[in-house]
């Protein structure tokens, strides 16, 4: 790591090796400072000696909010960001003012400009700066480069309903680039968790109307509208918004993985079919996964849901061994349902 020192100028003219790590660096034009900040919450002035002088230490708190107040200078040169900008940092004991030089690279050394007041919050106990980059992420929105903006959304920790909320009718729009340049599920499978009816803490605007339910709709029906190759791919998204929809689509999940799975050459089924049964798992409890298997009237398919959710088959097995021999299928239908307890 790095230390700077600073002459009159505002010019930083010599470095030196410094054994503390540095998470802040920043320039108070006040009284004409280059100032550091340490891991441990430490500020200190370094001189034109280089040699650093104690300022303060971040007092216990349980966090601190950063407030942009003026943007002095922007300049960008390839991926890198430089601004220098005006920071109200404050707790409920103090508040300190300070211009701080950013840097935006390949890692996040400070904080850009944001249009919401509180941009960071610094963990009070540790002195450790938690660096969100909510300007650079909405400018990947605008641009829909959506995959790139969860990429940064996980990378950073923030909620990745920013990428529904920050422009609603945007995205709704472009969906469909979003599922058709995903390559990994997993990352869609994270929006779909996270998704609520509330609003970002970073977007201002108004809710979409029963947001979960129309996201999760609309993202399932983009995936099953996928070539054959790239549906078996992004399949497990479809499952993951049927069962995050309230209520849950469990029924409707079930008969996906059917048909989706006899798609697939018989030699491919077995594998597929538990590993997409494994995860409707974990949105489902069991008891509630075997009776909607039941409810499909597909016995093989209930065995396998057994299977996957690892039930005892002491449990199921006699008891779906005496609805095969039931005929004629009419009758073992209404045997399941009677079992089920469903009299409707």
């Amino acid at each position: 790591m790095l230390e700077a020192a600073i002459n009159g100028s505002s010019n930083i003219f010599s470095f030196h090796e410094c054994d503390r790590r540095i998470v802040w660096l920043g320039v108070n034009d006040k009284f004409n400072q280059l100032i550091i900040s340490t891991e441990e919450g430490r500020f200190d002035d370094l001189r034109e000696e280089g040699q650093s002088h104690f300022l303060y230490t971040l007092t216990s708190s349980d966090h601190y909010d950063v407030k942009f107040v003026e943007l002095l200078s922007d300049v960008r040169e390839d991926d890198a960001l430089t601004l220098v900008s005006t920071i109200e940092l404050k707790n409920e004991n103090h508040t300190r003012f300070f211009s701080f030089l950013t840097w935006y690279g390949d890692d996040l050394v400070a904080v850009a400009h944001s249009e919401r007041d509180n941009i960071v919050k610094i963990d009070g106990k540790t002195g450790k700066i938690n660096i969100f980059v909510v300007r650079e992420i909405k400018q990947l929105i605008d641009k829909l480069k959506y995959v790139e903006a969860l990429k940064e959304m996980k990378k950073h920790r923030i909620d990745m309903n920013m990428l529904v909320d920050y422009k609603p009718d945007v995205f709704l729009e472009h969906m469909g680039d979003l599922i058709h340049s995903a390559k990994d599920p997993d990352l869609i499978n994270l929006l779909i968790a996270a998704l609520n009816n509330s609003c970002s803490e970073w977007c201002d605007g108004p809710v979409i109307s029963n947001k979960v339910n129309r996201i999760t709709d609309l993202l399932a029906n983009e995936v099953l509208s996928l070539p054959s190759d790239r549906r078996m791919q992004m399949f497990v998204v479809a499952l993951s918004a049927l069962l995050k929809s309230t209520p849950q689509r469990v029924q409707e999940a079930l008969r996906l993985v059917r048909e989706n799975t006899n798609e697939l050459p018989i030699e491919k089924r077995e594998i597929y079919s538990r590993k997409w049964l494994h995860h409707v798992g974990f949105f489902v409890k069991e008891a509630e996964l075997f009776d909607a298997a039941l409810s499909t009237y597909d016995l093989h398919l209930t065995a396998q849901v057994a299977e996957a959710s690892n039930r005892d088959p002491k449990e199921y097995i006699p008891l779906l061994n005496e609805l095969r021999k039931v005929e004629p299928e009419c009758y073992r239908k209404y045997r399941i349902d009677m079992v089920r307890e469903d009299w409707r």
